[in-house]
This record gives structure tokens, C-alpha cells and sequence, in this order.
């Protein structure tokens, strides 16, 4: 049998959850848990945040933060 790849649309706010998420917990398919979770974090560069759930409030603020500047008229206050 063939490993399938497999592309999903992750809305922005359970992002800090995924990531964040402590998959040790006994749930069933928790290799499949790791993997999105890893995936996200190396996509968005915060693979600092990766199953560290006391930190998922930093990271909402990290990716609010982000977003900001990437939006359109946002000034930096360099």
C-alpha cells in the first residue's frame, strides 16, 4: 500500500490548538495528530510552541501579531 498526501484547510483559530496540543494524551491516531501538528509548526516557524500546551496564549498572541503586520497599512513602530 502507498502513502497518500494530503492537504488541509486549517482555520487560523484552532492553529494555536494543533500545535499547542499535548498528543501523549492516549488518544487513538495520535502518530496522525503529530504529524499535522509538526507540519503547521514547521510551515508557520514555530516549532518552538510544538506540544508545549502551557504556551498555546503566547503563541495566539505571536500569530495575532503576525497577522498584523502582514495586513495591509499597518506601520511598524521601528
Amino acid at each position: 500500500m502507498q502513502t497518500v498526501r494530503v492537504a488541509i484547510d486549517v482555520n487560523p483559530r484552532d492553529i494555536p490548538n494543533l500545535v499547542c496540543s499535548d498528543t501523549a494524551e492516549g488518544k487513538e491516531y495520535t502518530g496522525y495528530s503529530a504529524a499535522i501538528s509538526e507540519a503547521l509548526a514547521n510551515a508557520l516557524g514555530v516549532r518552538e510552541f510544538l506540544h508545549c500546551p502551557e504556551r498555546i496564549h503566547e503563541l495566539r498572541r505571536f500569530l495575532w501579531e503576525k497577522d498584523q503586520r502582514s495586513e495591509p497599512g499597518f506601520q511598524s513602530p521601528d
